[in-house]
């Protein structure tokens, strides 16, 4: 299974990064940009911090949601982002299965090229 993720970077500029499930990806963006994504397993209940990778100049933007793999039903709640630093974030929610649940996520925030490469 491949996540694709499409970022409008302006009217006549997007990007597609496209990747396995489970595998990061990170790539540069125009204007010392850098974008990290990545599907993380979530076994626990509670909080998680997930690390980027790579160290951001600042505190990037970062959006998360919830990913079954095998089930058909809906998430017990919302993911949510309790804080974010220049090397990782800290997700918070009730849902959890080792194996079947995760949590997909994207950052996206200015880096050094040798940061984000």
């Amino acid at each position: 299974m491949n996540v694709a993720v499409k970022i409008a970077l302006g009217a006549a500029l997007s990007l597609v990064v496209t990747t396995p499930a489970v595998a990061r990806t990170v790539a540069v963006l125009p204007g010392g940009q850098c974008i990290v994504a990545d599907v993380t397993p979530k076994t626990v209940t509670g909080t998680i911090s997930i690390p980027f990778g790579l160290a951001f100049d600042v505190a990037p933007t970062v959006v998360v949601t919830a990913m079954w793999r095998f089930s058909d039903t809906p998430v017990g709640g919302v993911e949510t982002i309790k804080s974010v630093s220049v090397d990782q974030f800290v997700d918070l929610s009730n849902n959890a299965d080792p194996g079947n649940y995760f949590v997909s996520w994207i950052a996206i925030g200015p880096a050094s090229k040798q940061a984000c490469i």
